[in-house]
């Protein structure tokens, strides 16, 4: 776990701070699916009790991103493909209807940042940057910067299975499909076409989750937490 994410707060936090800080290791693979989570430990790291660490944990319970075992602790949560397909169904019905309602808008100043954005995730070769990069491009598509009910749920679905997402970028061929997809919704929106834009999200979306469950079915190691070749 050497990570910023965990270096010391340097005061007691509230639960909503640590909670946050853990979150963002499990989102971006610093804590892997199956990883067993010693308290003593996270709190050590971050330079706190172990309350607000106990009380983190039972939220991240709720949130589904870690299970809590009797006797046995904390362990981040896995996902099977059934339950990853799940996730991305309400995903694609959510996140459809989040762009259809921001396309119309959605300014030029939004356009062109969002085009820049593409350009440069076109040449990167980095997996955690094209990821951090690919959560920006969908954010421009929703309206991120106007938060809403739509927003945090689609949000909190993500944290749940954007971590799954290493597995889909160490196919350089799968990432230059997914861009091929991006550049198309893009230009969907720069026409202003709302249901074009909203049919190709849909697609691009479930070639993903197709593409991931495929994965964990050929592979159920990998979705435990088993190193991966990059």
């Amino acid at each position: 776990m050497d990570s910023t994410v965990f270096e010391t707060l340097g005061r007691e936090p509230a639960t909503e701070q640590v909670t946050a800080r853990l979150r963002q290791a499990i989102a971006t693979g610093l804590l892997k699916p199956g990883e067993r989570l010693n308290q003593a430990e996270i709190a050590e790291r971050l330079g706190v009790s172990r309350m607000p660490i106990r009380e983190a944990l039972r939220q991240l319970d709720a949130e589904g991103l870690v299970t809590l075992q009797p006797y046995r602790g904390a362990i981040v949560s896995s996902l099977s493909s059934a339950e990853l397909t799940e996730i991305y169904e309400m995903r694609i019905a959510l996140e459809v209807l989040a762009l259809r309602r921001n396309l119309p808008r959605m300014g030029d100043d939004v356009l062109t940042a969002m085009e820049a954005l593409l350009h440069r995730m076109d040449d990167e070769e980095d997996g955690a940057a094209w990821i951090a990069a690919n959560v920006e491009f969908h954010d421009l598509l929703y309206g991120r910067d106007r938060p809403s009910l739509l927003i945090e749920t689609i949000d909190n679905l993500r944290v749940k299975s954007d971590r799954f997402l290493r597995l889909f970028v160490t196919q350089r061929d799968r990432t230059a499909h997914a861009q091929e997809e991006h550049w198309a919704i893009y230009r969907a929106c720069r026409r202003g076409d709302v249901d074009a834009a909203g049919r190709l999200l849909q697609g691009h979306l479930q070639s993903t989750v197709t593409s991931l469950a495929e994965r964990l079915d050929a592979d159920p190691g990998i979705e435990a937490g088993a190193p991966e070749t990059e």
